[in-house]
């Protein structure tokens, strides 16, 4: 069976729908941004798009005065917002609207990040590896941060548990290791200072935009399946200490006494899980760290 997979616009959205000031601008028909809403689960309270809704006229006549039309309006509805992303979508690209042109008659205040995302072009993978990557645009050289500092690539807005995930994680490292950037929860400026980390991991789907990142600026990175169970977890604290000049000796062990309360509580159930078949669902590094986890 093949497993389901959107199309390049939707690995888009998920990449730059985690980008707290950005509002989202599909130059598309509407189907794409009803198709999109559907994708914004970690803050339904906060959804931040607008699409320019192309209608047959603007196939025959052209389409880029909508965008200028789009960027205008957009002023006014989301005045907090300092960005704004125009993800350009198959049929704009079919009838060749010079999106970049239009978007350079915009004379407000937001900066301007188009990424062209026609859905024939690839699979939803490889738009977000394409929209991650054009986020290096918006760096800007600046000094390493003073304590051992990390940022993390690859997961998204449109994963339910990426903000829950993220809360944790920083709970953890908090006294030893800042995380710089996180891309499924960050703003503009945190963007902008990606290469003021020690480290960049990456979680699937971020690949190309790490080694940018490690050539313009020389930030490595480590490839990562996503830390799920205390296995996990332990083996993400020792890459960590490996990269970085930190001890995480009592993060672990603090994790190891949580983990005894858990295993008491649940021994009597386990036996009956194992050896059973199971079946999993998920997309990049999440796939492959629950297989490891089962």
């Amino acid at each position: 069976m093949k497993p389901m997979n959107g199309c390049a616009l939707f690995g888009v959205y998920r990449a730059l729908a985690g980008v707290r000031d950005a509002v989202i601008v599909q130059h598309s028909v509407v189907g794409c941004n009803w198709g999109t809403l559907a994708m914004a689960q970690s803050r339904l309270y906060d959804i931040r798009q607008a699409s320019t809704v192309i209608y047959e006229d603007d196939v025959i006549y052209g389409g880029c005065g909508l965008v200028t039309q789009a960027l205008l309006e957009i002023d006014a509805l989301y005045p907090d917002c300092s960005t704004a992303f125009i993800i350009s979508g198959c049929v704009p690209n079919m009838i060749g609207d010079d999106v970049q042109a239009a978007a350079a008659e915009y004379t407000g205040t937001k900066q301007i990040v188009c990424v062209s995302a026609p859905g024939y072009e690839g699979s939803e993978g490889k738009g977000m590896e394409r929209a991650l990557l054009q986020l290096a645009s918006l760096c800007r050289s600046c000094e390493r941060t003073a304590a051992p500092s990390i940022n993390i690539l690859g997961v998204t807005a449109a994963d339910p548990y990426a903000l829950n995930d993220l809360e944790i994680l920083r709970e953890l490292l908090a006294s030893k290791i800042k995380i710089n950037c996180a891309v499924q929860d960050c703003c503009a400026a945190e963007l902008a200072r990606l290469p003021a980390a020690h480290l960049n991991i990456v979680f699937g789907g971020s690949m190309q935009l790490a080694q940018k990142l490690q050539r313009d600026y020389g930030t490595p990175y480590v490839e990562l399946a996503y830390p799920y169970g205390v296995q996990g977890m332990l083996d993400f604290l020792q890459i960590l200490e490996r990269e970085l000049p930190v001890d995480l000796a009592a993060v672990r062990n603090n994790i190891i006494e949580e983990s005894k309360l858990l295993v008491h509580k649940t021994a009597v159930l386990l036996p009956a899980l194992y050896g059973l078949p199971a079946a999993l669902t998920g997309s990049g590094a999440q796939l492959e760290g629950m297989r490891r986890f089962v």
